[in-house]
Parts: C-alpha cells; structure tokens; sequence
C-alpha cells in the first residue's frame, strides 16, 4: 500500500511539473488569428521521446523488472513529452507496478 501512495505522489508531481514547464514555455507565444490550418509538423523531440518511453514501458513489461536505469531513462524521456503523451506512458507503468506485474528494483522514485 505503502508503494502505491509513493507511486501516485510521484506520479502527481511529474505531472505537474510537467504542466509547470509547459506553461512557460507557451506564455509568451503569439496567437494566430489565421484560419488557415498550419502545415504538418514533421516528428517532434516529443513524439520521439514518446517512441522511446513506451518501448522501455515495454520492454520492462517483458522483463517483469523496472531497473534504476529505466527510472533513470524515463526521468530524461517524461520532460520531453506532452501532458497526454505522459499520462499514457504512466497509466502503463503504473497500474503494471501496483499489480505486481513488475517488480521494481531501482532505488528510490521509478521515474
């Protein structure tokens, strides 16, 4: 039980750093008034690191094991990804960990 509440204040706090970071990154940013649609954005850093994130999800899935460099590989991912890409990297994880489907053996937070 003790694991679970440490898991979603985790959890709470990245995201909320994560809603933090992006509101000073849009503050300043011009509107447009324009109706006409924006060309397509080529693969951001983002959908990248998304990529990433859920193949390490994965691949610790696979292994049934989360290991302090997969913390430490999803600490460096998360801040490059959106609010939703993040969420559903962590509504993986995280429900993975508390059912016990993997067995954490890093030290400390998992992400």
């Amino acid at each position: 039980m003790k694991t679970r509440a440490v898991l979603a204040s985790a959890a709470v706090a990245a995201l909320a750093a994560l809603s933090f970071a992006a509101s000073l990154s849009f503050a300043g940013a011009p509107r447009s008034a324009s109706p006409i649609a924006p060309p397509p954005t080529p693969v951001s850093d983002g959908d990248a690191a998304y990529g990433a994130a859920e193949r390490l999800v994965n691949a610790g899935l696979a292994a049934r094991r989360w290991t302090e460099k997969d913390a430490r590989e999803l600490r460096r991912l998360l801040p490059q990804m959106s609010r939703p890409q993040c969420e559903r990297i962590l509504h993986t994880l995280l429900p993975a960990i508390n059912r016990g489907d993997i067995e954490v053996t890093a030290t400390g937070r998992p992400f």
